[in-house]
């Protein structure tokens, strides 16, 4: 029997146990499935639910003095452990790993009952966790690289941590042979652990909350090109480089001659097709550096920082090449369009709201010239 005074200990992480958990409930409510899986949710709500309930358990064992059986918290432990693997590896897209890893835990959980003591019972925990918790902090950090998201960051570090406090567990059976120092060193180690987790967690929503909202704000959700807002906050440090430096700055507007026909003749799915077909010719004829939009509609305008006149010129020509040379599959039929261009060029101290308005002109005067053609409207004195 290992004798531990965990009183203060357990009642102060019983209070963080619960509030993680009802936090994690708060939040999962709100939580877009297509950010987490729906099942990698559930694994994360039974690994909360079942450390709570561990965390009851030992709560009322230190309030109740019931003797406490070590084997049966090694399984507990294992389970939990099983069910964050289970949520990480689902939520990093390792799907066909769900079998392996449940034939593996059962084969471990089956092998903890024929430890026959309390000081080789956190032996093979030990052994347990130096195998198991490398895979969750590589799967976390790797996503948390992926997606830049310090929630995942978290989450790994909260594996790091169980892991770390491995060496500590066998000092204190193997050294100075204390079973109840490495029990209680694993107790602190794992519940700490738990707490980052759910910390993680709620972080690496909120992030992903943030990024949505961020992207509705700065992004057209049809094409995926910046909106007018997007652009201008993009522009902001090219704008102020262009005019300290004096350099020239060009807008290609973009409108899809007779798109009311598109509409009209393939429905606004086809229409919505066609827009985002010309998104990408857009993307893929601009340079690092350009910055496409969609003004709305069919209306669209890239934006090229240090361009001349000449070099717009050439790049909505070449788009307009392009597009007209699309041929769109769409419901067994065949979509082509053509598209007007109004180039502008401004240089020395820019405003952007006057360059497109130029670029609006040139775009009215291709429109009034017969459409598919770039017309250009020059300004060199800014």
């Amino acid at each position: 029997m290992i004798e531990y005074d965990l009183q203060v200990y357990v009642n102060a992480f019983f209070i963080l146990m619960i509030s993680s958990i009802t936090a994690f409930i708060l939040v999962a409510r709100k939580i877009d499935s297509d950010e987490i899986p729906i099942i990698s949710l559930r694994y994360f709500n039974l690994y909360f639910i079942l450390g709570v309930v561990g965390w009851i358990g030992l709560w009322l064992k230190e309030v109740t003095n019931i003797s406490d059986d070590l084997a049966i918290s090694v399984v507990f432990y294992i389970l939990v452990s099983y069910f964050l693997l289970l949520a990480i590896a689902e939520w990093a897209g390792k799907v066909s790993y769900r079998k392996v890893i449940s034939i593996l835990h059962v084969a471990i959980i089956l092998s903890s009952f024929l430890v026959d003591n309390d000081a080789h019972r956190i032996i093979f925990l030990a052994a347990y966790t130096v195998v198991i918790y490398p895979v969750i902090f590589y799967m976390s950090f790797k996503r948390a690289r992926e997606r830049q998201n310090i929630g995942n960051a978290i989450i790994s570090a909260a594996a790091l941590l169980v892991i770390v406090i491995v060496p500590l567990q066998v000092y204190g059976i193997l050294i100075i042979k204390d079973p109840g120092l490495a029990y209680g060193i694993s107790l602190i180690g794992s519940s700490t652990g738990f707490v980052l987790v759910g910390i993680g967690f709620l972080t690496s929503v909120m992030v992903a909350e943030h990024k949505k909202l961020t992207q509705l704000a700065l992004y057209d959700p049809l094409t995926g090109l910046y909106n007018r807002r997007g652009m201008d906050i993009t522009l902001t440090v090219s704008l102020a480089s262009t005019n300290r430096s004096g350099e020239c700055f060009s807008a290609i507007n973009i409108d899809i001659d007779y798109f009311k026909k598109v509409n009209d003749t393939y429905g606004h799915d086809g229409g919505d097709f066609v827009l985002q077909k010309i998104a990408g010719v857009l993307l893929d004829n601009s340079r690092t550096g350009d910055v496409c939009s969609r003004l709305g509609g069919e209306e669209f305008v890239i934006v090229l920082p240090k361009t001349t006149s000449e070099i717009a010129i050439k790049i909505a020509e070449r788009i307009r090449e392009n597009i007209e040379l699309l041929e769109m599959a769409y419901d067994n039929r065949i979509i082509k369009i053509t598209s007007s261009f109004g180039v502008a060029t401004h240089c020395g101290d820019v405003d952007i709201d006057y360059l497109l308005k130029d670029a609006d002109k040139a775009l009215y005067a291709a429109k009034s010239e017969g459409r598919n053609r770039v017309c250009v409207t020059v300004n060199d004195e800014g």
